[in-house]
């Protein structure tokens, strides 16, 4: 029978900086998850360790592995095949701690299509990967509550302590970020599309076709230079610091992120969603079972 993966922990420097280990290698290094903003509903920040093994999804609609060997079946079925052979038990000891090795996944909008098919969704036409699955067997964790970080690895994952420490090191002698500097140019849509939008999703509720619709408006910005990911994330959690935020870079594309909201909690058997879109604080005298009949 198969082993059963068992995790462990390294004490590491209370200072250590999760993002200047991102800036040094990305691609070992691709997904920074931080809690920016003092409060109760951020309490980790997480720094992936990718060890090269990853699935994606291309534009032709196939799964392909790292070698560029394909898998068979759609991008979900094959990530779910994948993450239950290496799945770890449950054990409430560990409850405490967010990540004890796992997946970065980065999933576009149009992954829809593969739950529901009935949709019509666009296609990417820049040939990078419309869904990626980096397999992370380590990762640096730092408790806000109390300043502790540590390292978590999978016992098959040693090999990557030696690589850590050897990125700590160089990390060390890392020069700063440059200074920030501005876009020469922010693009905004036309306020007008926005309204059009607005008008249609009241005509879409009014008829019965949709009951909730997102609806938002896009901004370009253009720089002088090629923006390095890490100074945008940088900027961003200086100038909005959220409970939130995240940086992701591989396969050519960079996410970034900052964000109040906290969509899916899982704690132990608890799985809890709180998601702040569309929602507004109830008030006194407010009588929703009124409205709604």
């Amino acid at each position: 029978c198969r082993p059963i993966p068992m995790t462990r922990l390294v004490p590491l420097h209370a200072t250590t900086d999760l993002l200047v280990l991102h800036r040094l290698a990305p691609q070992r290094y691709p997904l920074l998850l931080e809690s920016t903003a003092a409060g109760q509903q951020g309490r980790w920040d997480m720094l992936l360790m990718a060890d090269g093994s990853q699935l994606r999804l291309d534009t032709d609609g196939h799964v392909r592995r790292e070698d560029g060997s394909r898998v068979e079946g759609d991008f979900l079925t094959a990530l779910d095949r994948q993450w239950q052979a290496l799945r770890l038990p449950h054990s409430a000891d560990a409850d405490d701690v967010p990540f004890r090795g796992g997946w970065a996944l980065l999933l576009d909008y149009e992954l829809a299509a593969q739950v529901e098919p009935v949709l019509s969704l666009p296609v990417r036409d820049d040939g990078l990967p419309q869904a990626l699955a980096l397999r992370c067997p380590a990762a640096l964790l730092r408790d806000r509550d109390n300043g502790r970080c540590f390292a978590v690895l999978e016992d098959s994952a040693d090999g990557l302590l030696a690589q850590l420490q050897r990125d700590l090191d160089d990390a060390a002698t890392l020069p700063p970020l440059p200074a920030w500097q501005p876009p020469l140019q922010i693009d905004e849509d036309d306020g007008t599309r926005f309204t059009d939008g607005v008008a249609r999703v009241i005509d879409y509720l009014r008829a019965g076709d949709v009951f909730q619709v997102n609806l938002s408006r896009g901004w370009q910005a253009r720089f002088a230079q090629p923006l390095d990911p890490a100074a945008l994330y940088a900027r961003l959690r200086q100038a909005n610091p959220a409970p939130f935020a995240g940086l992701f870079n591989a396969a050519g594309r960079a996410v970034v992120s900052s964000s109040p909201e906290r969509l899916v909690s899982v704690c132990g058997d608890v799985v809890q969603t709180r998601p702040i879109a569309g929602t507004r604080p109830r008030f006194d005298g407010d009588d929703d079972a009124a409205r709604i009949s």
